[in-house]
């Protein structure tokens, strides 16, 4: 069972400028944390993972230059009270190491063009690039605007020259660098433990607060919240809206945005996808048929294809070293898509590169789903799988907690229409279930008699996932010499498999209890809630997403995040599986929220709550949400892929674009209704226990109840 109550965080931080940082300082402070902590084989990070004294890499390590004053920090997770004191002796230690050994050429080469890949490429994801540029520069605005340029920040080439230049005339540049790190006196160890206790005096000290103030000034503080609850009531004045300019759904184009795709022989070629001669690839693997042990594997398997190197061929460094001097980058992932045939669940290989790399990364790929070397290194698997549960713990359980609790919603619905299948093997790749797959995982690589049962289960799972049986395309973008490179690449592929044909998903096989539950976790003190919901197949699909828009915004927004104090609120409708699902984040309710939620039908069939102005606001956003011309080519190209896995016709999509802009406060009344009558509902709450029991969410689950 996890220990959340005695391990610590421990980070040595130093301030690294007095002056502003010029552009050629941040690439060489960039290139130097890709070098010094980019990866595990980097050789300060693997220095400070091999001496044993923590599990993972601390939170924050590395460069942060978003403030006046950059920072560097090194630290280690998951350090024991008695090792507190050594990791600042350590990070000295070993920073003292590399600059005595030195550094490989071959892994400098590897850092530069990881770092000025990234730089070519701006990758901002779903967000626009001039956001995200403005977003990128604020900070030297704020501090340094008046007196320089900022659009200096995107004129990297000439840095990234003299740099090379450097490096090519051997200079000292990255040991200059950690000589001014170690003779840095301003710098500071920063310990983080957690309080034994800490939950249960801080709920005490607040009922005695609110005892003291009720007995006190209970009326004047009364009084203040009613006049605070009239305020929050009242509505914006006709008028005053009116001042704001806004688009109408006469604005809005009709016509849905179609991502041109060629199918051929195993390829989805996107020829109109703007790539600046960049390629970009997935390939794609069918891996709805594995059973639900190996769906729990899966995420260790993708992660482990380019963390342990390759069998008789490559050790992780030198696999790194490979995929940064060839590539922009080699990744694993999974996509589930939910629809009314069960869904499916693919396995990818994601990676991108110039144009004239393109055959050494198909290569590189190829080698990397044939021959990762499950059996090689038990450190090696051991730390991967101590850094996914690091991951989880923190990024997962407290970062997203409501996606996790939403996820567990839908997967508890008590139907048996396959429909939600899909939802369930999701909630096994990332809820508790592959939490407790990474406990047990842990567990067998911690003994010399078990890890090669470990290590077999996971090489297993990689073969029956990704095949020649089950391959099922690649989907690619770029330029059009780079399309022969991905012609043959499933005739390439040897690992043997099985494959078997995609079976229900219990609520059993994943331990659900029922349609209600809570998950008591120990760290969280302010919690999460969700609830799920299906309507029937007839419910106008555009209608229910303009619906679930003016819950979302309208709505939860007003009740839980302004007047309940939760951090967040959502509400969403999954077309293809014609679910609603709400969540809650870091709410300090749990009874209240879940009434909130209970009662949405109800609102969104209240008169006085909606106007047609009202509607169209949410259908323009809605609309708004289904633009896809901003986006980076690997999140198009995503798209694409999602499409293709749901089967969707652009008929399909041209008729749910229609039925949004044609939504009425009629048909937002049905689907309230729709929603107030569904009978195949399900919720979840995560919380520390006793938030749970105080609102009467039963049965309660402990995070680990075994391993």
């Amino acid at each position: 069972m996890p220990d959340f109550g005695s391990k610590s965080q421990v980070s040595m931080a130093w301030l690294l400028n007095d002056k502003r940082l010029t552009m050629d300082d941040r690439i060489r402070y960039a290139v130097f944390d890709s070098l010094m902590l980019g990866r595990a084989s980097s050789p300060l990070a693997r220095k400070l993972l091999d001496s044993g004294l923590g599990k993972s890499l601390a939170i924050g390590s590395g460069v942060q230059d978003d403030l006046r004053q950059a920072v560097y920090s090194v630290g280690l997770k998951d350090v024991a009270k008695e090792d507190e004191g050594k990791v600042g002796e350590l990070v000295m230690k070993c920073l003292g190491e590399v600059r005595a050994e030195g550094v490989d050429p071959l892994d400098v080469q590897a850092a530069l063009n990881s770092v000025e890949f990234k730089l070519r490429e701006f990758n901002t994801g779903q967000l626009p690039r001039g956001v995200a540029w403005f977003l990128s520069v604020a900070p030297e605005y704020l501090y340094n605007g008046r007196e320089h340029d900022v659009s200096e920040l995107m004129r990297f080439e000439a840095p990234l020259r003299r740099l090379r230049e450097d490096i090519a005339a051997d200079k000292p540049v990255f040991e200059g660098i950690i000589d001014g790190i170690i003779g840095n006196k301003h710098r500071i160890v920063v310990i983080t433990s957690p309080e034994e206790g800490k939950g249960e005096r801080l709920r005490r000290e607040e009922k005695e607060l609110l005892e003291e103030v009720q007995k006190d000034g209970g009326r004047q503080l009364a009084t203040g919240c009613e006049r605070m609850m009239v305020w929050q009531n009242s509505e914006d004045s006709f008028e005053d809206i009116s001042k704001i300019p806004m688009l109408r759904k006469a604005d809005m184009p009709r016509e849905d945005e179609e991502i041109s795709c060629d199918e051929d022989q195993g390829i989805l070629w996107h020829p109109e996808i703007r790539t600046q001669g960049l390629v970009y690839a997935d390939v794609v693997f069918d891996a709805t048929g594995l059973n639900i042990e190996e769906q729990c594997r899966l995420p260790v398997v993708m992660r482990g294809l380019t963390e342990l190197g390759l069998h008789k061929a490559d050790s992780v460094q030198q696999l790194h070293r490979r995929i940064e001097m060839g590539t922009g980058g080699i990744s694993g992932g999974i996509v589930n898509v939910a629809t009314q045939g069960g869904g499916r669940t693919a396995a990818v290989v994601r990676g991108r590169c110039l144009l004239e790399k393109v055959e050494a990364m198909a290569d590189l790929m190829v080698a990397i789903v044939n021959d990762c070397d499950w059996l090689g290194d038990r450190r090696r698997l051991a730390e991967v799988v101590d850094e996914l549960c690091s991951n989880w713990e923190q990024s997962m359980l407290i970062g997203a907690g409501h996606q996790l609790a939403l996820s567990a919603a839908y997967s508890s619905l008590p139907t048996h229409s396959r429909v939600h299948d899909a939802n369930r093997r999701s909630y096994a790749q990332s809820g508790l279930p592959y939490y407790r797959e990474l406990l047990r995982l842990r567990k067998l690589l911690s003994s010399e008699e078990t890890w090669e049962q470990a290590a077999g289960e996971l090489r297993a799972t990689a073969q029956n996932a990704m095949n020649r049986d089950t391959f099922a395309v690649v989907s690619a973008a770029g330029p059009e010499a780079s399309r022969d490179a991905w012609g043959s690449f499933g005739e390439r592929l040897t690992a043997p498999g099985s494959v078997s044909q995609a079976s229900a998903v219990s609520r059993t096989s994943l331990g659900i209890p029922g349609e209600m539950y809570g998950i008591v976790a120990p760290s969280v003190q302010i919690g999460y809630n969700a609830r799920a919901l299906t309507v029937p197949d007839d419910t106008d699909v555009g209608t229910a997403i303009v619906a679930a828009q003016l819950v979302n915004m309208n709505y939860m927004w007003q009740q839980i995040r302004m007047r309940g104090g939760a951090y967040g609120a959502s509400c969403q409708f999954n077309h293809r599986s014609k679910s609603f699902g709400m969540t809650t984040y870091r709410d300090p309710h749990v009874k209240r929220s879940l009434e909130i939620m209970r009662d949405a039908g109800k609102w969104l069939q209240d008169r006085s709550s909606l106007d047609d102005r009202t509607v169209e606001q949410a259908t323009v956003g809605v609309i708004g949400q289904l633009e896809i011309g901003h986006l980076m080519p690997d999140e198009t190209l995503r798209t694409s892929l999602i499409r293709w896995l749901a089967g969707e016709s652009r008929e399909e999509r041209q008729a749910r674009r229609l039925g949004i802009l044609g939504a009425t406060r009629e048909g937002i009344e049905d689907i309230g209704r729709r929603v107030g009558e569904a009978e195949l509902c399900a919720e979840v709450c995560i919380g520390n226990g006793a938030a749970l029991e105080e609102a009467g969410v039963s049965p309660l689950l402990p995070l680990v109840d075994h391993v």
